[in-house]
């Protein structure tokens, strides 16, 4: 019966050790609850943080293509507006040889109608000669 309360007690105080040990670990549990509720808000920050990574990625995306739709777009203008440039300048230059064409025709017809103009007032009776003399002055 000695051995039996030897026994006994020994159970007691590996019993007692594993009291404390356990009071010891019970405020790490309530430490890993909270960590863990720590964890959750920061894998749902990540979370968050990814889906915004991926919209920007998008969006990215998304500009580069119109950018280079953009782009294409410009060239084709540019393209066309020097085409028109280079049609404006062929006409424009036309035009100014014809006008100098037009001013040295004008000219010459012009002195040509004067000396036409002379022969018939010369054939014109004198009177009527210094009335349209004056006219024409």
């Amino acid at each position: 019966m000695g051995r039996l309360v030897n026994a006994v007690q020994q159970e007691q105080t590996r019993l007692a050790t594993l009291n404390a040990r356990v009071a010891n670990l019970e405020p790490l549990n309530g430490t890993v609850q909270a960590m863990q509720v720590e964890t959750r808000a920061v894998a749902e920050r990540i979370s968050m943080v990814e889906q915004g990574q991926q919209t920007v990625h998008r969006g990215v995306g998304s500009l580069a293509t119109h950018s280079a739709s953009a782009l294409t777009e410009l060239k084709t203008l540019t393209g066309s507006l020097t085409e028109a440039t280079a049609c404006m300048r062929a006409e424009l230059e036309q035009t100014k040889n014809d006008l100098t064409a037009l001013r040295s025709s004008t000219h010459s017809k012009g002195a040509a109608g004067e000396n036409i103009l002379e022969m018939v007032f010369a054939k014109l009776p004198p009177a009527w000669q210094v009335i349209l003399t004056r006219m024409v002055s």
